[in-house]
């Protein structure tokens, strides 16, 4: 409770409330898994006919090294997106969820954030920059592949704990599909830079940084050995964080 008995919004956000009953529920458990397995097969399927597209049109590709790498990066691109459908449509209910709607919140915003730089206007269109960002949009993509192949049905948006994964690259980095998710971002930011996509940028890795604190207290609470665990792990960036 703050001064003179009133309650600030953390504390309302972190509260139990008629919020926690509905995320407990069978049908919001059902309605989540369907609706984001359906998103993220629609973006698939789109990737798809852009990729497609895109081989229709390699003659006016300005070499083959940026049409392979693009290739590649769309390609890994779907493979992520048809794997995370598939893991939300057949994964497992929590064992614990966040409390409140804060921490969704900050889950949802650093989970779909990016997207405003997906459709920005480029403004760096040059080889250099389109075959480095076609690169790490590749690497993150498949970093991200691997990472949900360890995660398996333990996938999640929201901070939920379903299972402790401590293999593949997790057994290196407590959050690995972040740190693969930041790679690909920055590969979609570099041919759009400007002040207004940097910034998108950062207020995206500001909600990913909440995300990541919000997801270890859940984790912490279903499992007593997590921090044992996770103990000598960088939280996000190998060596420095």
């Amino acid at each position: 409770m703050g001064q003179h008995g009133m309650v600030s919004f953390s504390e309302v956000a972190r509260s139990k409330s008629w919020y926690d009953s509905l995320a407990r529920s069978t049908i919001y458990e059902r309605a989540i898994n369907g609706g984001l397995g359906l998103l993220y097969l629609y973006w698939a399927a789109t990737a798809a006919i852009g990729l497609v597209l895109f081989i229709q049109g390699w003659a006016e590709q300005p070499s083959h090294l940026f049409a392979v790498c693009s290739i590649a990066s769309r390609v890994a691109i779907i493979c992520f997106l048809l794997l995370f459908a598939a893991l939300v449509l057949t994964r497992t209910r929590p064992v614990r969820r966040s409390r409140g709607i804060l921490p969704r919140f900050h889950a949802a915003v650093g989970a779909f954030l990016p997207m405003l730089l997906v459709t920005s206007p480029l403004t760096i269109d040059t080889a250099e920059s389109n075959l480095a960002s076609a690169v790490l949009i590749m690497v993150g993509n498949g970093l991200a592949v691997v990472s949900l192949r360890y995660l398996g049905r333990s996938t999640s948006i929201m901070p939920e704990a379903r299972r402790l994964v401590t293999r593949g690259p997790y057994a290196f980095l407590r959050h690995p599909l972040y740190f693969a998710e930041e790679i690909a971002v920055l590969g979609i930011l570099l041919p759009r830079f400007s002040l207004l996509t940097l910034l998108i940028a950062v207020v995206h890795l500001g909600f990913q940084i909440h995300r990541m604190k919000h997801e270890e207290g859940v984790l912490r609470e279903a499992f007593p050995d997590y921090d044992a665990t996770m103990m000598g792990k960088a939280r996000f960036i190998p060596g420095l964080y």
